[in-house]
């Protein structure tokens, strides 16, 4: 169906303006859990048609310091990955803890497919699906890419841990934010470019 279409090409379109440093990303004091309970709400849908169990669990809350529109689309991205490669009757979990006082771990755990360990170091390379493209799910392989670039724009970091055939289980980390915040934009609100390194490397990677 065309409308299937839309999410994939804004998906293309996005990454070129993330990776050459002209996406804004603003820095905002953000309440993360009415923005995953909203995320949860959206796939629930998607979640129920392939009768997966969902929950939260937020032992830690923040706030945090993020761009609110993209801590969104890279909840999505990692709740409809943990939704498609799952397996029927599976589970989608989210919890949540506190690094070292300074950042807060959001933790994304499935009961689906696995990852080999042989594509690991592949995972967040652009247009790669790892086999995947013949299984018939929709995707660009691209998703986690953009995830992974936008997470570290906003001064985080990501990383995963899979075992094939048994599920993956993918986090990342935001910056708290400061003691005191009352939840309004900080007064400067920065573009985040990226490092030419990973312009470079994005380069490579599509000459393949």
């Amino acid at each position: 169906p065309r409308h299937h279409l839309l999410p994939l090409i804004n998906e293309i379109l996005d990454l070129p303006r993330i990776e050459g440093g002209h996406a804004a990303i603003s820095s905002e004091v953000v309440a993360i859990e009415p923005v995953l309970k909203d995320c949860m709400t959206t796939v629930s849908v998607m979640a129920e048609q392939r009768e997966l169990s969902t929950s939260i669990k937020m032992d830690a809350k923040g706030p945090i310091l993020c761009d609110p529109v993209r801590l969104k689309q890279v909840l999505l991205n990692f709740l409809t990955n943990a939704i498609k490669y799952n397996r029927p009757g599976g589970s989608v979990a989210i919890s949540s803890e506190i690094l070292e006082d300074r950042f807060l771990r959001i933790v994304i755990e499935d009961t689906g497919f696995g990852i080999a360990a042989a594509n690991f170091d592949k995972i967040f390379e652009p247009f790669e699906r790892m086999g995947q493209e013949k299984s018939g799910i929709e995707g660009t392989g691209i998703g986690l890419t953009i995830t992974k670039r936008i997470i570290e724009a906003m001064g985080g970091a990501v990383g995963f841990f899979s075992e094939f055939g048994t599920g993956s289980r993918f986090w990342f980390d935001l910056p708290l934010a400061p003691e005191g915040a009352d939840g309004k934009p900080l007064p400067s609100s920065r573009k985040a470019s990226l490092e030419q390194e990973e312009q470079a490397n994005f380069n490579k990677s599509i000459r393949k």
